[in-house]
């Protein structure tokens, strides 16, 4: 029996052919053989080993399918730092009351939420980001359900052929409600494709400037509420991985100010993006 450092061993079986695989062991190393390959890795004392939550004595206190989870997931974890500074730009906050599952996540230039119908308990967590990360690479199915079970410490992540712990973060989550108080007055319904194709080649009036040159390119949009000009800078690469995380085809951009967030909202979803000053290599709308 040996502990192996768990990145290590999940690169390694990336590695291996298919087929059986033997891991032996002694002290010092581990050695994993298949067919044509052998790896050896440095092993731990088993006794390191933090000891594991007892399954048995835990509560399913929310339960989701798989595939709704990873969508879920994958639509706030990009939007959170990876920072020491303030840990809580580092978690996914997980709300959960009167059937709905709420993910917040947040880096400081961007605010997503993502909504779930599910079957949960009342309950306020933050989950660390970087192995939520890991748990939404093991959501493979879009049948089978992944059950969440919480104790005071501990999130456990439960499905068919594999359980995953984690640590809770603890301290209070930021309070969001100015952020998330709509102040626009105008709405500009837009093509998601034909947006984030522009967005690509730097080119957002849609009109946009990079330290190479500038362009602009008009695209066609529905609007609602106020008309007249308006020039706001946002960030083009945060801008692009919000529409890359939305699978609808026509997306809704709500604006106000040039110095007031932009909201992009769905049934599901809700995203904003803080404005930055125009310069040389923002997108303007």
């Amino acid at each position: 029996c040996c502990a192996i450092y768990g990145k290590s061993l999940a690169d390694t079986s990336r590695k291996m052919p298919e087929g059986d695989v033997v891991i032996q062991s002694d002290e010092k190393t581990a050695v994993i053989s298949g067919k044509k390959v052998k790896i050896k890795l440095p092993v731990s004392d088993v006794e390191s080993f933090p000891g594991l939550p007892d399954l048995t004595e835990m509560e399913v206190s929310c339960s989701v399918l798989q595939g709704a989870l990873k969508d879920a997931l994958n639509g706030v974890l990009f939007s959170i730092a990876v920072t020491e500074v303030n840990q809580m730009l580092s978690v996914v906050h997980v709300k959960c009351e009167e059937g709905q599952m709420r993910l917040t996540g947040l880096d400081g230039h961007r605010i997503a939420i993502r909504a779930l119908e599910v079957q949960t308990v009342e309950m306020e967590l933050n989950l660390p980001g970087i192995p939520l990360k890991e748990i939404a690479k093991l959501l493979n199915s879009e049948e089978q359900k992944v059950d969440l079970c919480v104790t005071e410490h501990l999130a456990c992540f439960l499905m068919p052929d594999v359980w995953a712990s984690m640590r809770l973060v603890e301290g209070k989550y930021f309070d969001l409600s100015a952020f998330l108080q709509d102040k626009t007055n105008r709405k500009i319904r837009i093509d998601k494709t034909q947006l984030k194709d522009s967005v690509a080649e730097n080119k957002v009036t849609l009109e946009a400037a990079t330290t190479a040159g500038e362009m602009s390119e008009a695209i066609n949009v529905v609007t609602e509420g106020e008309s007249g000009p308006l020039r706001i800078g946002y960030n083009p690469r945060y801008l692009m991985e919000i529409l890359q995380a939305i699978e609808d085809e026509t997306i809704d951009l709500s604006l106000g100010g040039a110095n007031d967030p932009c909201l992009i909202k769905g049934m599901d979803y809700l995203y904003v993006l803080l404005p930055v000053s125009l310069g040389k290599t923002e997108a303007a709308l």
